[in-house]
């Protein structure tokens, strides 16, 4: 643990930012915290309290360093070489308290430390994630099961695994909970059953001749990218990283066994994931240990569930004991850390608005407010009951990649936060004329392409969903970015690269024919995402005759027109 201290210490430096020594544990980055008092280090078994001198470690600092402890700028005093004194906010509690350095090079990348304070009683407590996990695990004997809870932002809460389980089993049902917390909202709860009747490559699955789902490819996101170490103090999201905080995870997965975990029974704080079973087992073991005080209250308003396109949403099928299982006669098996509690996630501006090469921190702000204006107005897709406007995540992009703005609305979903920092890159790159061109086979570089063009052409199937045709012309590069995280196309991996989004909802911002930026939206329907980013990109679209909807692409069935944006029908109303 101390050489990934010195490692993410050492990588402040190389980038001009203070450092602040920062180690994995148990799959979260924590700052290298100690007991003013004591010299002790601040650990979950003995985390710090509220009001209490505390000491970070630390590289070198610069006179007038500023300590933030979570939204909180508090009074610091160097404490010696590489080390900065601090006091606790009276207020501050949670297992995940943000502390962050700031001075005339930047801010360092936000960690975490613990404070046993009185917390907000929304938030899952350690002993209600103990309770958690140990229904689901006593729900099937089983040697291989593997459970996880995090909390909403994805933050592991508690691991277990039983003997036999694998690691791999440990990775899934991590992923499961995180899948189960990112797309659920208090509005309508969705699991990793219904996120996978949702991604297929026909809607619904198994249907031929249908266009693919609307989340064509989501099991490549959320998988621990960074998207920057310039958030807003105490506004960090963390990465979805795997179980060591030491590379990428999963991403999001869609077999049954990941499912939401709300506070009585309308505020998502969370969610649980099993693995290393059949799906429909690990379902019934996750919906065996929400059912009751953190199952979403029923009914559902009207209409009773979610629609997509006349099809009804799955939320969970296996309520009931699957043949041939039964329950565990005794636990079996051990936590992998003991369970801590939950942290909310922000709202509001996580980063910036700042200004980047092409772009001023005004307009940054005009665009991210004029696609909020119009996301008041949108009728949601996913989201009880029916008239409900929608939320989404916004983020703006340098011509570098930078995010220069991220904004969250409130209850918007966690998936969306990568996905639109990430969509909001993916236009600026597909977009630019020095893009290579065998990451889009037939696309002139310098067209203007959308995540809905990149996605279309990305499939088994082109166009969409069409049996017995070709395999899409950007079907190589969906298998790239399987087999390589945080990439960007064939280049390979870059500071602000985070992988490809394959589903709409983002454009590139222009000034005349000068590409000056990137717009993502993401947290509804992908119809909804591409109106409220129209909505956004008002004076900075692209030039039409350089539009991706110019193009058309050579098939055996005839000529193909590659899509631009989308709208749904009547969208406010």
């Amino acid at each position: 643990m101390k050489l990934a201290a010195i490692l993410l210490a050492g990588a402040g430096c190389l980038l001009g930012q203070p450092e602040l020594a920062i180690e994995y544990r148990n799959g979260v980055a924590r700052a290298v915290v100690r007991h003013a008092a004591t010299d002790a280090p601040v650990t979950e078994q003995d985390p710090a309290r509220p009001g209490e001198a505390l000491v970070a470690e630390t590289g070198e600092l610069e006179e007038g360093t500023r300590v933030f402890v979570g939204t909180h700028e508090v009074a610091a005093t160097a404490a010696g070489p590489g080390r900065i004194a601090f006091h606790v906010p009276g207020d501050a509690a949670g297992s995940f308290v943000s502390l962050t350095l700031a001075d005339s090079r930047g801010r360092t990348p936000e960690a975490t430390f613990p404070v046993n304070g009185i917390e907000d009683g929304i938030q899952l407590a350690a002993a209600e994630v103990r309770e958690l996990v140990t229904t689901a695990a006593m729900a099937l004997d089983a040697p291989g099961l593997a459970v996880a809870v995090v909390d909403r932002a994805g933050r592991p809460l508690g691991l277990f695994r039983r003997p036999a389980a694998t690691d791999d089993a440990v990775e899934t049902a991590l992923s499961l909970a995180r899948t189960g917390a990112f797309f659920s909202h208090n509005e309508a709860p969705l699991s990793s059953r219904t996120v996978r009747f949702i991604s297929t490559e026909n809607f619904p699955e198994g249907i031929p001749n249908q266009p693919a789902a609307a989340l064509f490819g989501i099991e490549l996101t959320n998988r621990g990218c960074l998207l920057s170490n310039d958030y807003l103090p105490g506004k960090e999201i963390p990465r979805s990283r795997d179980r060591n905080g030491a590379g990428t995870s999963k991403g999001i997965t869609t077999v049954p066994g990941g499912v939401p975990i709300f506070r009585n029974g309308v505020i998502n704080v969370g969610g649980i994931g099993v693995a290393g079973v059949d799906p429909d087992a690990a379902e019934f073991a996750a919906v065996s240990a929400v059912i009751g005080k953190f199952f979403r209250a029923l009914p559902l308003p009207p209409p009773g569930a979610v629609f997509i396109d006349g099809f009804r949403l799955p939320f969970v099928d296996q309520t009931t004991r699957p043949p041939g299982t039964s329950p565990a006669p005794a636990l079996n098996g051990s936590f992998l850390f003991e369970p801590v509690s939950g942290n909310p996630v922000p709202d509001g501006w996580l980063i910036g608005p700042k200004a980047g090469s092409r772009l001023t921190a005004g307009d940054v702000r005009q665009i991210i407010e004029s696609a909020v204006a119009r996301a008041e107005r949108t009728r949601a897709q996913i989201r009880l009951p029916l008239g409900t406007r929608a939320k989404f995540m916004f983020a703006v992009a340098d011509v570098d990649g930078t995010i220069l703005g991220l904004f969250r609305q409130p209850d918007a979903t966690i998936f969306s936060i990568d996905v639109a920092a990430t969509k909001a890159r993916n236009v600026i790159y597909f977009s630019s004329p020095t893009r290579r061109q065998d990451d889009l086979p037939g696309v002139p570089p310098g067209i203007a392409v959308t995540n809905r063009t990149i996605g279309f052409g990305a499939q088994s199937f082109f166009p969409s969903g069409i049996f017995n045709s070709t395999r899409g012309p950007f079907r190589d590069l969906f298998e790239y970015d399987r087999a390589n995280p945080c990439t960007q196309g064939r280049g390979g991996a870059g500071p602000n690269s985070s992988g490809i989004v394959f589903f709409p909802g983002a454009a590139a911002l222009y000034r005349g024919d000068q590409i000056v930026g990137g717009f993502g939206v993401s947290g509804d329907g992908v119809e909804q995402d591409d109106y409220v980013t129209a909505g956004g990109i008002v004076g900075y679209e692209a030039p039409p005759d350089r539009r991706a909807d110019t193009v058309f692409i050579d098939t055996p069935l005839g000529k193909v027109r590659l899509p631009y944006l989308k709208f749904p029908r009547n969208p406010e109303q």
